[in-house]
């Protein structure tokens, strides 16, 4: 690797969250590759985990309490298959978190956790869906730090297919507070009341949508992963 470059960084440069590069290198990497394998490459997914770190102290400053979570989004459509949802790929193996167990152990709640329609890239075969992870703080105040990316260009399509949702985070979502996040930033004061809203890519879609099979389309609709309009207006069903 070349020294003093973003994969083999040489001190004193600052540094921060290893596997988001390695993600965007296989990204980068299978990109270059489908240049010349057009029938074997994926579309690209999520690129890089939603990850966040929330930590806080009681009121009664009996203890203190820090949650690290891992949020994944939607693989890209591949030549054969949709994409998965909101799994873990390539270089990674998180899993998921159940709710139940968050609670129990921080003053948050999780008020929604759902699969996001219409943010996998409409293909051939179609991109995986993002998840929405709604969290609510119970209690005290606290603080938020976030690593994620992919808020400015989604995950490619190939092949005629469409790119993937952007990432979200938003802070009191459909609230006169509402705010949009940075993807990486440290310190968000959070205090009781407060709601944080992650949403992650969808995978990039592969092949023209038009090509998608009649009953694909159907069955996309009636699980509620796509909407009426992306059916009707990039699928024309």
């Amino acid at each position: 690797m070349p020294e003093a470059s973003i994969v083999s960084a040489s001190p004193p440069a600052p540094v921060v969250g290893r596997m988001a590069i390695v993600h965007r290198t296989c990204d980068t990497v299978l990109g270059a590759m489908a240049e010349a394998l057009p029938d074997q490459i994926p579309a690209a997914y999520y690129g890089m985990s939603t990850t966040y770190h929330l930590s806080g102290i009681a009121p009664d400053k009996s203890m203190t309490w820090a949650l690290f979570e891992i949020e994944v989004g939607g693989w890209g459509g591949s030549p054969k298959r949709d994409g998965l949802e909101s799994c873990s790929a390539h270089i990674h193996n998180p899993a998921n978190t159940p709710v139940e167990m968050v609670e129990r152990l921080h003053p948050v709640q999780i008020e929604r956790y759902e699969l996001i329609p219409d943010s996998g890239g409409p293909g051939r075969y179609r991109g995986g869906l993002g998840i929405r992870r709604d969290l609510r703080i119970l209690e005290g105040n606290a603080h938020l730090t976030i690593l994620a990316d992919r808020m400015k260009f989604g995950p490619y399509g190939l092949q005629g297919g469409e790119q993937g949702s952007l990432t979200e985070i938003i802070l009191n979502p459909d609230t006169p507070k509402e705010r949009k996040l940075p993807s990486k930033v440290t310190g968000v004061a959070l205090k009781s009341g407060d709601i944080v809203s992650f949403r992650t890519s969808g995978g990039g879609g592969w092949g023209n949508p038009r090509d998608r099979d009649r009953k694909a389309v159907q069955r996309d609709l009636l699980l509620g992963k796509i909407s009426r309009r992306i059916a009707k207006e990039v699928y024309a069903f």
